[in-house]
């Protein structure tokens, strides 16, 4: 089953309104990003995007209810849109998802995609309004996954 399938099953599942996208917007969004990538393997340069980011490290194990108090206190500011969009490399359509669902499902889509490197989430919309900056979280779940065994 290819990765997109398998997510629409998973927004299915926890009725999380969800659109995938053209692969244009996966070109654009490729486009902005390609500055930040650092090499091949996958890692955003943070610094040298010269804005403020946060790095969040998880030491012990996760749950829902560390995953929800996280995504509570810290207040990120993509959370205040109605919609975020999910992209996964390159190669895959990009998915504008349901904020606050996705949010309230964070720790099962952890769970059931573990097996990703990485997801970024993006505030498209708000950048292409503002053309100024795109609030990004990078999602590590693989590396996560694998920190702790």
């Amino acid at each position: 089953m290819n990765l997109i399938k398998y997510i629409e099953g998973f927004c299915r599942k926890y009725e999380i309104d969800f659109l995938i996208m053209s692969l244009d917007l996966t070109d654009e969004i490729n486009e902005f990003m390609s500055p930040l990538w650092q090499g091949t393997i996958g890692k955003m340069n943070w610094e040298i995007t010269n804005t403020e980011f946060l790095k969040l490290s998880f030491p012990n194990q996760i749950d829902n209810t560390v995953i929800n108090k996280i995504v509570s206190n810290l207040k990120f500011k993509l959370l205040n849109e109605e919609s975020v969009y999910l992209y996964f490399s390159g190669s895959e359509p990009v998915i504008k998802i349901n904020t606050n669902e996705f949010f309230l499902n964070l720790f099962n889509f952890i769970d059931e995609f573990c097996f990703l490197d990485f997801i970024y989430i993006l505030d498209w919309e708000g950048y292409q309004k503002k053309e100024k900056y795109m609030n990004i979280i990078e999602l590590r779940i693989f590396d996560y996954i694998c920190g702790t065994i």
